[in-house]
């Protein structure tokens, strides 16, 4: 009997978690369900092939890949809780999942295959399937269109990650009417402990301002405050569309992962891809930033500082599309014409700066 008390007592141990671990935990638990109904799998086995597409999808989502191994911990007890089977450990399905999790940390965020560039370019071809093409349009747009432009606007101008999307209303600022919008990225990420994010520190993005009608980031996000108003600074700026209402729960956060997972839809539906694809992918909004912003004139400095980055890194980020080449020779051939030019004249300054030497030296005849 008392064999039997204790083998139960330390079962119930092996499943006890502290109140925060078990919050996390239940956090997992929940994408994990619904990632498997939204796959049409089943919400409750735990097979080696779903816990490598879960894996995968976490990753493509710009999270970091050092938390999966505590993640598959929190899969392994929740199933335990429910008598589900698990991948038994030194299992060959126990080392696919973690052959996989090694892969996935190896796998670079800048792979095409991963998420393809979306650009500037085409985030205004997908505005102009919905009827925007100006600020003005903007403004009388249906809001579930608002909603999608503007956080693809700030997202790509801030070169936010996926999880970089969960800003909060006390996260925008203004430093006066005509001054630009301001977004404070990662600015609560010291009470993410669980994830990588801790380690990046908060950073001021800022958004272009509107101008002459143009299609912004910053004019964007004033047309979304005016329709749905601001929210307490503790309530998410990106919050759960309500299409029926036309308003925004900003008491609930909608996922990267759900938002481009309707992002694809209406892409599809508009016939708006990106060299023949629709892999989007969060990641992709960063990818494209950092491409634009590099093509079309910003520092490396300036990029590296909008886009949260502290070495070379960031050179990885650029991958220029068709458009972006075409860009690049028009820059080139100025600088070609201007070379030409400056050859015609070589003589001239050749000798004016031959002479000002010997001005120089006392020598001028």
């Amino acid at each position: 009997m008392r064999r039997d008390i204790t083998a139960a007592a330390g079962a119930a141990l092996a499943t006890y978690r502290a109140p925060k671990t078990e919050c996390d935990a239940s956090r997992v638990v929940g994408q994990y369900k619904h990632f498997m109904r939204s796959a049409g799998s089943n919400p409750g086995t735990y097979t080696a092939l779903q816990l490598q597409e879960f894996m995968a999808d976490y990753v493509r989502c710009g999270f970091s890949a050092g938390e999966l191994a505590k993640r598959n911990s929190t899969l392994r007890t929740q199933a335990r809780r429910e008598h589900a089977s698990f991948p038994a450990f030194g299992s060959d399905m126990w080392r696919q999942v973690n052959e996989a999790r090694k892969s996935l940390l190896k796998k670079d965020p800048t792979d095409v295959e991963k998420a393809v560039v979306l650009s500037m370019m085409w985030i205004l071809r997908l505005a102009a399937s919905f009827g925007v093409r100006t600020w003005s349009e903007l403004n009388a747009a249906d809001a579930g269109h608002l909603y999608v432009i503007t956080r693809l606007l700030v997202a790509h101008s801030c070169m936010m990650r996926g999880c970089e999307q969960k800003i909060r209303w006390g996260d925008v600022l203004r430093h006066g009417a005509s001054a630009p919008t301001v977004v404070r990225v990662n600015a609560d990420s010291v009470t993410k402990s669980t994830r990588k994010i801790k380690r990046r520190p908060p950073r001021d993005c800022t958004l272009a301002a509107c101008g002459a009608g143009v299609l912004t980031a910053g004019a964007a996000m004033d047309v979304f405050e005016m329709r749905f108003g601001r929210g307490r600074d503790d309530e998410f700026v990106f919050g759960v569309p309500e299409l029926a209402s036309g308003t925004v729960d900003s008491g609930k956060y909608l996922t990267a992962v759900t938002f481009m997972a309707r992002v694809r839809r209406l892409s599809r539906a508009a016939g708006a891809d990106v060299d023949g694809s629709y892999k989007f992918a969060a990641q992709g909004l960063r990818l494209g930033g950092r491409t634009d912003f590099r093509v079309y004139g910003m520092s490396a400095e300036w990029i590296r500082r909008q886009g949260g980055w502290f070495s070379d890194a960031e050179m990885g980020y650029d991958q220029p599309l068709s458009h972006h080449r075409r860009v690049e020779a028009d820059n080139m051939a100025i600088a070609v014409r201007a070379m030409v030019a400056g050859t015609t004249t070589g003589a001239t300054v050749a000798a004016r700066s031959a002479n000002q030497r010997r001005v120089a030296y006392g020598m001028a005849r």
